[in-house]
């Protein structure tokens, strides 16, 4: 075999191995893209959660010969770690199953919960931080440029200075919550008050 046959194979095999490596990255950029938003993770958790308690359904009804009710029933018993005890598994499949629907149903059911209370209070305690952290840095601020209103010359005015790695405080009346909702994503210091 010739260097120059070598060299191809490793340049194609390097080639293939590249290619799978971009694609697994892209994979992870659209999972990581489709559970960002809060609203779609909770529809995926109860999405799990409802899919667990079908799984839970059909395999006691496979496994035990159990009816719809009665797998319905020790399904939930299981998921929800009440375990009254008046249904039990009968044979070791059964309660190897139950292990598994324990441990998996257990962590669809906490996600799902978890996704509702972050849905619900989340958004406020997220921007009470940002709000704070925007606190913070007004206080540090020192040498800086005051912006009063955030119209069209003002966001050219900041972007003027921070381009020139200045620092600056906005001052806007608030009533235009698009600039606010910017000035938090980019991390501009600003107080909402009077500009005039």
């Amino acid at each position: 075999m010739t260097r120059n046959t070598r060299k191809s194979r490793r340049r194609r095999r390097n080639g293939r191995r590249d290619r799978l490596f971009r694609g697994l990255m892209q994979f992870t950029r659209r999972i990581q893209a489709s559970v960002s938003d809060p609203l779609r993770r909770l529809y995926l958790s109860f999405g799990f959660l409802v899919l667990f308690l079908f799984v839970g359904i059909i395999g006691y009804m496979l496994i035990e010969g159990w009816s719809p009710m009665k797998s319905l029933y020790m399904t939930l018993i299981t998921v929800t770690t009440v375990g009254y005890g008046d249904v039990v598994p009968s044979n070791n499949t059964s309660r190897i199953f139950t292990v598994f629907l324990l441990f998996l149903g257990i962590g669809a059911a906490t996600t799902a919960v978890s996704n509702t209370l972050q849905l619900i209070v989340g958004q406020h305690l997220y921007g009470a931080v940002r709000m704070r952290r925007i606190e913070e840095a007004i206080k540090l601020l020192e040498d800086h440029y005051i912006v009063a209103g955030y119209g069209r010359i003002g966001q050219q005015i900041v972007r003027d200075t921070l381009a020139r790695g200045e620092q600056c405080l906005v001052i806007d009346s608030g009533e235009d919550v698009q600039h606010s909702e910017f000035l938090l994503e980019e991390n501009i210091p600003f107080i909402t008050a009077d500009d005039t």
